[in-house]
């Protein structure tokens, strides 16, 4: 049997298309590990805690922020956040404590708890570009989660639910 050229161009570009989606994955799969990576090794820095959402009964690990330079520090410089885990800042008093997104590397949801672990404000899915501008919270707040942009959605939290702090 003969083949024409076409044929052969056809089979070809099939190879290399299967090729191409086998590669694409493991590719994903590598820069995924390695964000993993190096985010266990910066929230290693931090105390470790967890936040338990009292409405349904998830858990979302958390690195503490509860020092000035912690605080100051915060994700930025962070690779990523790795799924199902946050950033809670611990403050001595509560007031307003705004936030910027100056020197994050991806976007995040935000949450402002009040003392007694009540959501009182979220600003979701902020992007990098939103930097130099500040969010905060239209009320005093002793306490703020950070974590993956969309997470607050996945996980239904909203203004009015209660958090459980285990440090």
């Amino acid at each position: 049997m003969k083949f024409t050229f076409k044929i052969w161009i056809l089979i070809i570009l099939f190879i290399l298309l299967i090729c191409s989606i086998i590669f694409f994955p493991i590719r994903q799969t590598e820069v995924s590990k390695t964000n993993f990576i190096a985010s266990s090794s910066f929230f290693s820095n931090y105390p470790q805690g967890s936040v338990i959402i009292e409405e349904t009964g998830q858990r979302i690990s958390v690195a503490i922020a509860d020092t000035t330079q912690h605080r100051v520090q915060g994700l930025s410089d962070a690779p990523a956040i790795p799924i199902g885990m946050g950033m809670l800042f611990l403050f001595e008093k509560e007031e307003q404590h705004p936030f910027w997104m100056k020197d994050m590397k991806y976007a995040i949801d935000i949450i402002w708890l009040d003392k007694n672990s009540r959501i009182i404000y979220i600003e979701r899915e902020l992007k990098l570009d939103t930097y130099p501008k500040s969010f905060d919270a239209p009320l005093p707040s002793l306490y703020v989660l950070e974590m993956k942009a969309g997470e607050s959605n996945k996980l239904n939290i909203n203004i009015g639910d209660y958090l459980s702090i285990i440090r």
